[in-house]
C-alpha cells in the first residue's frame, strides 16, 4: 500500500475517534441522576437539571418511561403518559448553559409498593448548525435516570431462595440462586453480603457477580444469579443468606 494512502487512512481513524469521544465527553448532563419522588404533599416534584457542556447548541426531549426488571436481570421499558408532568418537555439548550426541567407525579397518591421508572434525557436528530454540513457525522447522546415513587416507611426485605446445582453446555457445574426481595422498596445489591452457610461460614466473593451489569433489585420481586461453583463448597450444596 502506498505509504501516503496509508497515513491518510490512519488519520481519518483517528479524526473519527477523536470526534465520537469529544461528542461524548462533551455533551449534555443530567442532575440528579436518581431521585425519589413522594407519591403525595410537597416530594411529588422536582426540578432537574440539564447542561449543556458542548460547543453546539442541542435540541432535547424528556420523556419517562416504566422500567420492569425480569428474573434474568433483562430491563424493558414503555413511555409512560397521564403519571407525571413535566415542563419543559422538549427544548434547544444553547453551549455552556443550564436548563431547568420541573417534573411532578400526578398518579396516585396511597400507594404500597415502591414505582420505578426511568427519565430519558434524548438529543433530537435536528440540526440547529445551518452551516453544518447534512454528510457530517452526528453523535446523539441519550441518558436515561432513576427515578422512584416512594411509599411511607417504605425498605426492601431480602431473602436467598430456590438454591440448586446446574451444568453448563460444558457439563461445568455452577451454582443457581435467587434473591429475593419481600420488601415495598427497591434493593441495590451491591451493598450486601452474601453468606454461605457450610461446615465454616464463607462470603461470596465479589467478582463472581462481575458479568451483571445491573444489580437492581426491584420491590416485591426476585433476581435468579448463576455463578461458577465456588471452590470452597467443595461437592456440597450450601444453605445461603443475606444480610
Amino acid at each position: 500500500m502506498d505509504s501516503s494512502i496509508f497515513m491518510k487512512s490512519i488519520y481519518f481513524v483517528f479524526t473519527f475517534v477523536f470526534l465520537c469521544f469529544s461528542s461524548i465527553t462533551h455533551a449534555i448532563d443530567l442532575s440528579p441522576f436518581i431521585y425519589e419522588f413522594n407519591a403525595k404533599g410537597p416530594g411529588t416534584k422536582h426540578l432537574f437539571k440539564v447542561k449543556n457542556d458542548s460547543q453546539e447548541m442541542k435540541a432535547i426531549k424528556i420523556t419517562i418511561s416504566t422500567r420492569d426488571v425480569a428474573l434474568d436481570g433483562i430491563e424493558t421499558n414503555k413511555v409512560v403518559k397521564n403519571k407525571f408532568q413535566i415542563y419543559p418537555s422538549q427544548f434547544i439548550i444553547k453551549p455552556g448553559t443550564t436548563k431547568g426541567v420541573r417534573v411532578r407525579w400526578v398518579g396516585e397518591g396511597n400507594i404500597q409498593t415502591e414505582l420505578a421508572y426511568r427519565l430519558n434525557v434524548e438529543q433530537m436528530p435536528v440540526n440547529l448548525n445551518p452551516q453544518k454540513s447534512k454528510s457530517q457525522m452526528q453523535v446523539l447522546q441519550k441518558l436515561v435516570g432513576a427515578i422512584y415513587v416512594v411509599p411511607v416507611d417504605g425498605k426492601a426485605s431480602l431473602a436467598i431462595g430456590n438454591v440448586k446445582s446446574v451444568l453448563d453446555e460444558n457439563d461445568k457445574k455452577l451454582l443457581s440462586f435467587e434473591i429475593q426481595n419481600k420488601g415495598n422498596k427497591h434493593s441495590n445489591l451491591k451493598s450486601h453480603i452474601i453468606n454461605f452457610n457450610t461446615s465454616e461460614l464463607a462470603q461470596l466473593a465479589p467478582h463472581h457477580l462481575e458479568k451483571y451489569k445491573s444489580l437492581y433489585l426491584p420491590a416485591n420481586q426476585a433476581r435468579e444469579f448463576v455463578i461458577p461453583w465456588p471452590e470452597e463448597l467443595g461437592g456440597v450444596l450450601p444453605k445461603m443468606s443475606i444480610e
